[in-house]
Parts: structure tokens; sequence; C-alpha cells
């Protein structure tokens, strides 16, 4: 957070304050809209930036709910397979760690000590696990973020080195007015911001890049490694996409683009859709598996659908 105040407060304090004291040829008024602008250009990714980073921060990455463990715990023999190495659609199974029954694509996070929903993996900078309810949003995240940290090179850059070549102070005398830091703090804090948003930068383009090859193959960090083939790829990368972001994507992409709760989810967090084993079709539990009519007994957990007990 104290990242995130940092660099709102100086990027903004360079570009509306120094463009509206400094931009005085011709229109006086014209440096003033200028260093707005240029200030807007950054505010706009970093505010996504920042409401998506709360709530993946505030909102629980999905916990295995009661009514669901409570029901395959009392059909174990039935319901529950060993837990394996690879993908298994329509299977639940026994978490080593744990030993707690779990539903498919769900993995036990060591950190937390608890098994996720679609667990993809723990962020060491946010703090917490990414899972079924909060994946949009740490993937929106990583976006704006990468939005937010090449504006604010792109721009701060060419400032910054404009400042040390020039020896620009910031005193009255050169600027025309007062300004809140002395030259020498001012490069300081220019300097440190910089260094801020240049370490900033690898992290989210790095780990946005990951999460979008994954995206567009509907897997998660842990599914990215299993050789066998994903059962859960829906044929295009939009659809695969769609599973993460929901099935309306809204005008222009706006429900996808914006940090609210996904529109019309296709699934539950227990339940996943399955384009080799139509939704119509049961599947056979003799093998371990479960048909849909364990899903509707429980409940949905997410969506427009009823919420259960977790």
């Amino acid at each position: 957070m104290a990242a995130f105040a940092l660099t709102f407060l100086a990027y903004n304090a360079y570009f509306i304050m120094d463009h509206g004291r400094t931009e005085d040829t011709a229109t006086g008024a014209s440096g003033h809209w200028r260093g707005w602008t240029l200030a807007l250009a950054f505010d706009v990714p970093w505010l996504l930036c920042l409401l998506c980073y709360l709530r993946v921060l505030m909102i629980k990455p999905g916990k295995v709910p009661r009514r669901w463990t409570e029901y395959v715990t009392k059909n174990a023999i039935r319901v529950s397979v060993t837990e394996q190495s690879t993908f298994q659609p329509r299977t639940s199974s026994i978490c080593g760690a744990c030993m707690r029954h779990r539903p498919e694509r769900a993995h036990h996070c060591s950190i937390c000590g608890e098994c996720v929903l679609r667990h993809d993996r723990h962020d060491w900078l946010i703090g917490t696990c990414v899972g079924f309810r909060n994946h949009k949003f740490y993937i929106l995240f990583l976006f704006y973020g990468a939005v937010a940290s090449t504006m604010f090179l792109v721009f701060m850059v060419p400032h910054f080195v404009v400042r040390v070549l020039t020896a620009a102070s910031l005193t009255p005398e050169s600027s025309g007015a007062s300004h809140p830091l002395p030259p020498a703090a001012a490069r300081v804090l220019e300097a440190s911001i910089l260094l801020v948003a240049f370490l900033a930068l690898p992290y989210f383009y790095y780990h946005l890049s990951i999460q979008g090859a994954q995206l567009c193959r509907n897997v998660t960090t842990h599914e990215a490694e299993y050789v066998a083939t994903n059962p859960y790829d829906l044929g295009t990368r939009i659809g695969n996409a769609a599973a993460v972001f929901g099935t309306d994507l809204g005008p222009l992409f706006l429900y996808w683009l914006l940090p609210v709760d996904p529109c019309r989810p296709e699934s539950d967090g227990l339940f996943y859709p399955i384009p080799s084993s139509p939704k119509s079709t049961p599947c056979s539990i003799e093998d371990g598996s479960y048909d849909e009519s364990i899903q509707a007994l429980l409940g949905a957990s997410f969506g427009n659908t009823k919420r259960i007990d977790r």
C-alpha cells in the first residue's frame, strides 16, 4: 500500500504541479491541461490496479464448502479417489496433506494450510492464495499494474533525465513558484520512485505473461505442468477465458475489464464444464467420479445461483 501511495503522489506532483507552473508560454492553460492529461494516463490504470489488489486481498480464494465435505465424507467409498498429479475431471480426491476430501481442480496450499478451490498459486507479494473466487481480480491486478508501470516509466524517465542533465532546480527562481521539496530531495524522490517502478515492471509482465497463457488454455499453475490432455479446454481462447472472467463479456468487454464479480460464471467451484462430457450425460461414479445430481444437491457457491455455507 505504501508503494501505491508513493507512486501516486510523486507522479501527480510532478505532472500536475510542475506543468501547471512551468508551461506558461503562449497559453498559460496549456501546461495545466497537459499536466492533467499525463496524470490521468497513469491515474486510471493505477486506480484500477489498486481496486483489483484490494479485491484479491479481501476476497477469500475459495474454501471447500462444509456441506460438500460432509456429503463426500459420508459417501467416501463411492465418490473419492486417491490424489494424483494429473487431471481428475468429475472426480473428487483426498488431499495428501490435510487428508480431507476436495473437489476437482482444488489443491492444498502449504502456506495457508488448507485446500483452495481451483487453486492457482500463493502470491508472495499480495500475501494470499489465488483461487476460484479471486482469480479474475488477480489477472486484472497484473494487467493494470503492467499498464500503470509502463505509463509511469514512459513519462517519468524523460522527465527525470532532463532534470539531471540540465541540473534544473525546483527553486522559486527557476520555476516561478515555490516547490514543497528542495531540488536535491526532489531528485532523490524521483530516483526512488523510478527504482520502484523498474522493480515492479518485471514482476507484472512476467506473471501476466504466464497467467495469460494459462488463461487461454483454461489451466491453473498446477495443471500447466500436467502432461495429459487438458479436459477443460473449451476450444477457443475466449471460451477458456470465460471460465475465469464469466460468459457475459458486456459491451466492449466491459464486464471483463472492470473489477466486478464474473457475470454468468460457468462454474461454482465444484463442477466445471467439459466439452467431451456433455452436461446432459451423467458421469459414472464407479471409478470415483460424481455426476451433476451431486452438484445440484449441494447447490452453487458463486454467481447467480444459491450460495452454500463455507
